[in-house]
């Protein structure tokens, strides 16, 4: 008790003064610090809902995840494949995918100068882009600049590429490996030490 009379008395005006600027200066810290992180998070949110968008608006994205989705189906072709073939569409099925993703030195149609067809041509392109974007969101998550739980919605696709199931197309590992699409693994794995799929 006697301190606190002590330290009262010994205090001047200019004393009480300087510890209330210092209080507010640190609440005022405090406070922009807690605006920096809410911001941060803000910014990173928007990052990675634009990342996201990609899989819509990129031609060859929406395709590779459509192809995903579907066991069976007659698809058109698309624009930037229009110069190779008088076809305006063309079937889809696991068949035809497994032939597509096949390295390069057991390439199934001799009859085209490169190995494939045009088919071909539009699921390697595809799948490609793909991987490549998955490789640009691994490296995006382990830069910090987003998280895992920011980009959840591709949890999906992983579950497609990784095939887990007999409904699954099965070849995508093997081709991501043999095309060093290393990335593309390392997202997988995160997802999965994750829990998020």
């Amino acid at each position: 008790m006697e301190f606190i009379s002590w330290l009262f008395q010994s205090f001047t005006a200019r004393d009480y003064i300087s510890s209330l600027a210092l209080a507010m200066t640190i609440f005022g810290f405090i406070l922009a610090f807690n605006q920096y992180r809410k911001m941060q998070k803000w910014k990173r949110s928007e990052f990675a809902a634009e990342h996201l968008s990609k899989l819509r608006e990129d031609d060859a994205l929406a395709l590779s995840v459509m192809l995903l989705d579907w066991e069976n189906r007659e698809f058109a072709v698309p624009e930037s494949y229009q110069h190779l073939t008088e076809e305006n569409s063309f079937v889809h099925n696991r068949v035809a995918l497994g032939r597509a993703l096949l390295p390069m030195n057991e390439a199934p149609d001799e009859s085209h100068p490169c190995g494939y067809s045009w088919v071909d041509c539009i699921y390697r392109d595809t799948f490609d882009a793909l991987f490549s974007y998955l490789e640009l969101t691994e490296h995006f998550i382990s830069n910090k600049l987003i998280t895992a739980q920011d980009v959840k919605p591709i949890a999906y696709i992983l579950k497609q590429v990784k095939g887990q199931n007999e409904c699954e197309y099965t070849g995508f590992i093997p081709y991501i490996e043999q095309y060093d699409f290393t990335g593309a693994t390392k997202l997988i794995k995160k997802f999965e030490d994750e829990k998020l799929f």
